[in-house]
């Protein structure tokens, strides 16, 4: 890569970061499509508030795990979201991991249920969830940009039920101009 071209690199970097001031909303949104019918949504204001709408797709009763994942989803196979995503190594190599929803900095930065609860479908099936997760974000190693999310069924192998991409859409409060 040549000098004009690192230095194109940081340019849009930085203007990326630059074009997030506080007070804006960023929206990430993830849409289930396959099995699932529904939608994860991201608004970051500060903090990150993520809530779980599903209108069809899981059994009452039941209570389903689910987390944002590493990678972007490729094919619609959810194999290729890799695992949770934990920049932190919460989950060692070789050891149990566990979540203590009393200790969520201490968990995987992905691990939604874990921290808050599983998705609990209402007695028509659907589900409306909404947290509030300090640790999530929108850029970097604890960001939502190029990740997906992945609904598991509650089995004991945590068989990925249905995932999707999450997709970045910047809803700015203020304008590049008054930014500069």
């Amino acid at each position: 890569m040549n000098s004009s071209m690192k230095s194109l690199f940081l340019v849009i970097l930085l203007l990326n970061i630059l074009l997030v001031p506080i007070g804006a909303n960023v929206i990430g949104i993830a849409e289930f499509t396959k099995h699932i019918k529904g939608v994860a949504k991201f608004i970051f204001d500060g903090e990150m508030k993520i809530i779980v709408n599903v209108k069809d797709g899981l059994d009452v009763g039941l209570v389903y795990p689910f987390h944002i994942h590493e990678f972007p989803v490729r094919n619609h196979n959810c194999s290729t979201a890799g695992g949770h995503l934990d920049p932190t190594n919460a989950a060692v190599e070789g050891k149990l991991y566990m979540c203590d929803p009393n200790q969520p900095k201490k968990c995987e930065v992905g691990d939604l249920s874990g921290k808050y609860g599983g998705l609990i479908p209402n007695i028509k099936g659907h589900v409306h969830k909404q947290i509030n997760d300090p640790f999530v974000k929108i850029f970097g190693s604890f960001g939502i940009r190029g990740r997906s999310i992945v609904i598991h069924k509650p089995d004991l192998n945590k068989t990925r039920l249905d995932c999707a991409n999450i997709k970045i859409v910047h809803n700015h409060k203020r304008s590049l101009t008054r930014l500069i």
